[in-house]
């Protein structure tokens, strides 16, 4: 008997592919979770190629990798793709303009399904001198390192790159690099940072070639990226507030001021701030109880730089308190209250004894409120002239300023005064400089520590310092609080050229204006010494 079939093999598989259609689910993209970002140089110079390693992204989607910066002073949207590979990673390179802005940008890499991640890329700026070439010109960053090109030398050949900063010492720092040139007679990428107090301006830049004495020239302008914000954006009057500075130039002397309104009218709070190696600060500036409650602008002023930054403070009035019930008291008989003397007026240059190319700190007290303090001295030189060296800082609300000055490495040995004088007002003190022969170029500080940078008053701290001589040594150490008490050490170290000590911070150690201390350090070995500084906060 013949059966018939419903259905044919044709139309079968139509059947069973339409219902696996209907039943199996849809083919989906490979999609990782927690999508990150690798950079191998997270610092580059301007013009480099970045290379970015992107993982846990969507395959096989196209990724954009892009930043957002400045470039010839216009914004401009720089990014490439790559494709997302299978186990959801991908690398991509990101090519820079040679013009872009120098700062830390945040990079993006982003997929087709929303799948993204971000890191920071830090552009340097660059500078590229080349053989039988005008000079070439860049602008750098204080405090931030950049990169140096020196094109056209020999195959191979050492070239001596030497950058002369001028700084606000009155001395020239001059950094030098000696790298070889590779198979082209090139150089990429020589890292140089500005020192220490580098002044805004030009610094030269010379490449030389050592074999074919070939020249590069050019010259770079260090700029000061420095900026203020507040401890807290509002203050209440009778308190302080806190003042944070990041940038200026380093172991320098800032100005903070506001002007405030009273119900007599305008009053300006000043303090003086002292920079650390970074060019950073904090500070605090007291609040009059009598401060009309509002908004008030602090105006920073680099006392080098001369540049001012800004910040808004909002001061507002103390929470007023319930009135108590009236007491029946007899009314007290007045006392005659004694006429406050003026304060009298010191100056005081630390150390007292030092050596030629070092810091001297010179501090003063008694001097009339917000003026410009002139402090300056005359010191002879070795070979014959002299040197006249002068420094303007700013004396707080209180008549009290803290500057430096470097006394200069052709200083002949003997004892100069130094002077500050302000609205007629002056004051001296002596400072004797030693022989440069005094100055052991084995006789250093190894390290120097404090325990605490940031201590409360009414505790302590340590000092521990080594010396690079491992022998008994003569110590000179002040501890020197803003209140103006100190204490000073005349002592030894022990016999491998190691001293600490603890000391005592007092309750009265904070001043109405300021609350920078430093330690003072000096090291002796027969008619040799060297000296060093550091800061402390008292809160």
């Amino acid at each position: 008997m013949k059966i018939r079939s419903w259905f044919n093999i044709p139309v079968l598989a139509a059947l069973i592919v339409a219902v696996l259609a209907f039943t199996l689910p849809p083919a989906t993209a490979t999609v990782n979770a927690a999508a990150s970002l690798q950079l191998p140089h997270a610092t580059v110079p301007q013009g480099a190629t970045v290379v970015v390693n992107g993982f846990g992204f969507t395959s096989p989607d196209n990724a954009t990798v892009y930043i957002d910066a400045p470039v010839a002073g216009h914004s401009q949207h720089i990014q490439t793709t790559a494709v997302v590979g299978s186990n959801g990673s991908f690398s991509a390179h990101l090519t820079l303009p040679r013009d872009v802005g120098a700062a830390t940008y945040t990079l993006t890499a982003k997929d087709a399904h929303g799948i993204s991640a971000t890191t920071r890329l830090t552009i340097l700026p660059l500078i590229v001198v080349r053989t039988g070439a005008p000079t070439a010109s860049a602008a750098v960053i204080a405090h931030l390192p950049f990169y140096i090109d020196a094109l056209g030398f020999a195959p191979n050949e050492a070239v001596k790159i030497q950058i002369t900063f001028p700084t606000y010492s009155g001395n020239d720092v001059v950094v030098t690099r000696t790298p070889n040139a590779d198979a082209h007679g090139n150089v990429y990428n020589v890292v140089v940072t500005p020192p220490n107090g580098a002044k805004v301006g030009f610094a030269a830049v010379t490449a030389a070639g050592q074999t074919s004495t070939k020249q590069a020239p050019g010259r770079v302008y260090v700029v000061y990226r420095a900026y203020i914000v507040l401890v807290k954006s509002s203050a209440t009057v009778g308190t302080s507030a806190g003042i944070v500075g990041r940038g200026f130039v380093s172991y320098a002397q800032v100005r903070l001021q506001i002007t405030i309104n009273t119900s007599s009218g305008q009053q300006t709070l000043s303090v003086t701030a002292s920079t650390d190696g970074n060019g950073n600060f904090t500070k605090y500036i007291a609040i009059p109880g009598y401060t009309s409650p509002g908004t008030y602008t602090v105006v920073a002023t680099s006392v080098d730089t001369s540049q001012k930054h800004y910040a808004k403070l909002n001061v507002v009035a103390r929470p007023t308190r319930p009135t108590p019930k009236p007491t029946a008291q007899p009314t007290p008989k007045p006392t005659a209250q004694p006429t406050a003397k003026p304060l009298h007026t010191v100056v005081s240059a630390l150390p007292h004894r030092t050596l030629p190319n070092q810091d001297i700190s010179v501090s003063g007290t008694g001097f009339p409120a917000n003026v410009t303090v002139t402090v300056s001295t005359t010191i002879d030189l070795r070979g014959g002239g002299n040197r006249a060296i002068s420094k303007s800082v700013f004396a707080d609300s209180n008549g009290s300023f803290s500057t430096s000055l470097r006394v200069p490495f052709k200083s002949a040995q003997g004892t100069y005064t130094v002077t500050a004088a302000a609205s007629g007002v002056h004051a001296s003190d002596q400072l004797t400089v030693l022989p440069v022969s005094a100055h052991p170029s084995n006789l250093n500080f190894q390290w120097t520590s404090l325990w605490y940078h940031t201590v409360r008053h009414g505790t302590y701290d340590v000092i521990v310092i080594q010396s690079t001589l491992h022998t008994t040594l003569g110590i000179w150490a002040h501890s020197i609080f803003p209140s103006g008490l100190r204490h000073d050490y005349y002592t030894n170290t022990d016999a491998n050229g190691h001293w600490s000590t603890k000391f005592t911070v007092p309750n009265r150690a904070i001043s109405k204006h300021s609350n920078q201390g430093y330690v003072t350090l000096q090291l002796w070995h027969g008619q040799q010494t060297t000296q060093a500084f550091i800061d402390f906060t008292v809160v």
